[in-house]
């Protein structure tokens, strides 16, 4: 599961601004994707703090109980206009959050979650922008450029990271 919400996730974060998903130069770079991956991690650190303070609380334990996906979404587009984030932010940040209220029940379970979705999701971007750069100054055929060839990207990331993640876990 977590897994898939790495790849989901880090493929969003990865063609957000592209213009036409061609093989252009990217405009991102490391310390952009690190930047970005902090504030995921910050993101979903305060929705998932939100969430348990909001069941601690008597008067709306409930409500957010029964709401809780519109709870998350609230919270996430608070979020995303107060630190000015893209509407990709909003929509990953508060979906992610509610998958991993839904999957882990204790503190430390959510966090260690959200610390691996945001690593996971760095590492899918940084192999991602690399690959993007090695294609780019090598001989593609003009058939495959644009979506195929991003998709290939992915589907091979997808399984390096999965291997790995089986290795490890």
């Amino acid at each position: 599961m977590i897994y898939l919400l790495i790849i989901v996730f880090g493929f969003l974060f990865a063609l957000r601004g592209a213009k036409n998903l061609s093989l252009q130069r990217p405009t991102e770079n490391f310390p952009t994707i690190c930047r970005h991956m902090v504030d995921l991690f910050f993101a979903l650190s305060f929705l998932v703090l939100s969430f348990m303070a909001a069941m601690r609380c008597s008067i709306i334990r409930d409500l957010v109980r029964d709401y809780n996906f519109l709870f998350f979404g609230i919270l996430a587009l608070v979020f995303s206009k107060g630190f000015k984030k893209t509407d990709v932010f909003f929509l990953c940040s508060s979906v992610l959050a509610f998958l991993i209220c839904e999957q882990q029940k204790d503190l430390v379970g959510r966090f260690s979650l959200v610390w691996a979705v945001s690593v996971g999701t760095a590492l899918f971007r940084t192999f991602f922008l690399g690959l993007r750069y090695k294609i780019l100054f090598s001989a593609v055929p003009e058939p495959v450029k644009g979506w195929p060839i991003l998709c290939l990207l992915v589907s091979f990331l997808s399984l390096a990271l999965w291997g790995i993640g089986r290795l490890i876990f």
